[in-house]
């Protein structure tokens, strides 16, 4: 048996469960509207929720591949790692210079985000891809092994990437490893200064 009756935001449902010939007694709950709609808006979202992250951790995302734009006779400076950590922001004179993807970026102009004892200070003198891409400090992702990072992440690195570093600082050489890894980025460059590096 069904019966209702109204009040003024509460339904009140009489429930009978039949088994064994009725044996159970009746049921009776009670729920607002606002409390049904609610209940199905945060149904819906953990639904949507569920689905959204289970498609995005099967999504990937490639990086935008390094485009080294030289005319012959440009020089093309190559830092290895060594040669990078004197460019750290602690000399007053000296540049203050950090890679990201194997792109060497002169950052002096931002020297109050990256000078000495500035909040970025930890990403110069290095190659800090992790870091930048994770958006982290953490001395552990102070390094250009961008391995095991998510495809989200990857792409914020290539935003980053393009959107920052790209846009406001002058690009003053690359990476070592950039030029062991793809020899062919170089292919731009003058046979004679590539036989140099």
């Amino acid at each position: 048996m069904l019966g209702d009756s109204v009040q003024t935001t509460t339904h009140t449902h009489t429930v009978m469960t039949k088994a064994n010939k009725g044996e159970f007694p009746i049921m009776r709950f009670s729920i607002t509207v606002a409390q049904l709609g609610s209940h199905l808006i945060f149904f819906t979202f953990l639904l949507l929720l569920r689905f959204s992250t289970s498609d995005a951790s099967q999504e990937s995302y490639t990086l935008k591949e390094v485009i080294i734009e030289k005319t012959d006779g440009e020089h093309v400076n190559i830092y290895t790692a060594e040669d990078l950590k004197k460019y750290d922001g602690s000399a007053e004179n000296e540049a203050i210079l950090m890679g990201i993807k194997g792109v060497v970026f002169d950052v002096s102009k931002g020297k109050r985000f990256y000078g000495k004892d500035s909040p970025y200070n930890a990403l110069v003198g290095k190659d800090s891809t992790r870091a930048v891409a994770k958006m982290s400090l953490d001395p552990s992702d102070l390094t250009h092994d961008i391995s095991g990072l998510p495809p989200s992440t990857l792409r914020d690195l290539d935003d980053v990437f393009e959107g920052t570093y790209m846009a406001k600082y002058p690009v003053v050489g690359y990476m070592d490893y950039l030029l062991e890894q793809r020899p062919d980025l170089f292919d731009s460059v003058s046979p004679k200064l590539r036989n140099e590096l």
